[in-house]
Order: C-alpha cells, then structure tokens, then sequence
C-alpha cells in the first residue's frame, strides 16, 4: 500500500467522500491518444476536450490562520497507485472563485489535483492573491484530503486578471514551482527578471483592461531569467473572453501543464510550432524553444 492508502482506498474515498463528476459525461475525446496513450494535443478542440480520467470534487474552508477563504478542490479518480501534479488557480478582480470553475474539471481530466480557490476578498490586489494562492497550494498539499494523491515536487499556479499577476509574483516567490500560466495578467510590475518557474501568459488583442502591449508582452520580454517560456495573444479577444477555458487557451494551459509539471515531452512538437496564420486564431505566439 504505498503512499499511505491504497487503490481500492482511493476509489472508495471518490466514490463516497466526495462527487464523483463527469464520469460517462465527460470522456476522452476520439483521436486524443495516440499508440503509446499519450495526448495529442491538435485532438483538443475546445473546452469540452476533456482527457482520460474521471474527476471528484469536494470543498474546503480555509482553517483560521491558513492564509486563504475557501475553495474547491478537483481531482482525478485513479485506476491504481498513481500520485499527480497540482495546480492553484486564483480569479480576477471582483470576481468569486465560481468565475474560474470550469477549468478546475477540465484540467483534473487529464491528470491533475486543481484547486480554485476564494479569495479573502474581491477587492484584493495580486500580492494580496499571491500570498493566498500560495496559502492555499502549501493546505493542499500538506493538509487536504487530497494530500496523499499529490506528488509535491510537481506543482503549479494559475490565475486569470489579477490572478494572472499574482501567479507570476507566486512563481517569483517560490522559484520551487514547476510552472506558472498567466491568462490575461494585470499587474503594476512591469520587470520580472527574478523569475524562474518555466512561464505561460495568454492575452488578448483587444483587451483593455490589461493590453498586451503594455503588460503580456512586457512580461514576457522582461522574464530573462525564464528558460522556458511562452506568450500567445489570442486574436479578436477582450481581457473577459479569456476567463473561460476557449478552445486555444485550453490547448496551450494543459500542454503547458503536461510539459512542464508532468514532464511529458510529447507535446514539444505542439508547444514549439508556430500557429499563427493570417486570420486563425492566434494573432502572435512567442516560445523559447527548444526547451530546456
């Protein structure tokens, strides 16, 4: 019995501890595994792509001096002894923990423990958020239910808005982390030299909220000390298309995930060719491949 609980353990804690989601539901697309049962990336096509695994669910309240309000942790169902990468993904401003939910699931499918989180307020700033959304990665892997499912040398952030600036300054604190993904972030630093975490940012070419220009791509710019890093900006989209997992942000976010948490190499050849076309979907991609 390794990790503590066994199999069968594990399935019987899914299965009456917590709400078993998207089993027959929600199942891998056709043509998403190739001969060996890795991932094919071009086979996700939208925000129903989901990958193999059926996912639980259940809740938790931050315990008082945890750092963090409350959350919503997602999980695969194993089908033997298996422990995973995780992944913390904070909202943007004004915005509860539901704006962020549908990614929680989605990612969980193909293999990962995600928790969305609330946090202490809607007004919070990005360090404010950082330091939550780091609060509540040290409760998960630590303190949760989910703790023995997780392997902690493999962890991530994630955040969208404000939420995309507190990742990055999550990944500056804790250079530890496997990876960061930034959709959208809005953050007053402009440098992030500090950084080290292998980093994905998402904007959009018309958003205004947090312009590409003037934020995304400075980001990126500035992350010299990042050795793997990337910057799609989506074409036509405003800073709130990108909350909800669309099609080329949930493309790029689980191949990044599989990447640079899991270690999957198979995914170098999506992550490293150009998709940009004349009027596809993705006005720029920048990538520092090959990887490192």
């Amino acid at each position: 019995m390794a990790n503590g609980i066994s199999a069968r353990g594990r399935l019987r804690l899914a299965a009456v501890t917590v709400t078993v989601l998207l089993g027959s539901v929600i199942s891998t697309p056709a043509g998403a595994l190739d001969d060996g049962g890795l991932l094919t990336f071009r086979a996700l096509t939208g925000s129903t792509a989901a990958g193999p695994y059926r996912v639980g669910k259940f809740r938790v309240k931050g315990e008082k001096g945890s750092g963090f309000n409350s959350g919503t942790v997602y999980f695969p169902v194993p089908s033997a002894e298996e422990r995973f990468g995780a992944v913390i993904i904070s909202p943007g401003f004004l915005e509860k923990e539901e704006a962020m939910s549908s990614y929680g699931p989605l990612i969980a499918t193909h293999g990962f423990v995600v928790m969305t989180f609330e946090t202490q307020s809607v007004l919070d700033g990005p360090d404010l958020r950082a330091g939550q959304m780091l609060a509540a990665l040290d409760y998960l892997t630590l303190r949760s239910a989910a703790r023995r499912e997780i392997d902690t040398s493999r962890l991530a952030v994630m955040g969208f808005s404000m939420g995309g600036g507190a990742a990055l300054r999550a990944a500056e604190r804790r250079p530890s982390l496997r990876a960061s993904i930034a959709i959208a972030p809005w953050h007053p630093q402009r440098t992030w030299e500090s950084n080290r975490s292998a980093t994905l940012i998402v904007s959009g070419e018309k958003d205004l909220v947090a312009p590409a220009d003037t934020m995304a791509g400075v980001f990126y710019d500035s992350m010299v000390g990042v050795r793997d890093r990337a910057h799609l900006e989506v074409r036509g989209a405003a800073h709130g298309d990108l909350r909800s997992p669309a099609p080329q942000v949930t493309r790029y976010t689980i191949a990044w995930l599989k990447r640079f948490v899991e270690g999957d190499r198979s995914v170098e050849d999506f992550l490293c060719a150009s998709p940009e076309t004349p009027t596809g979907p993705v006005l720029r991609y920048q990538v520092t491949c090959p990887f490192a």
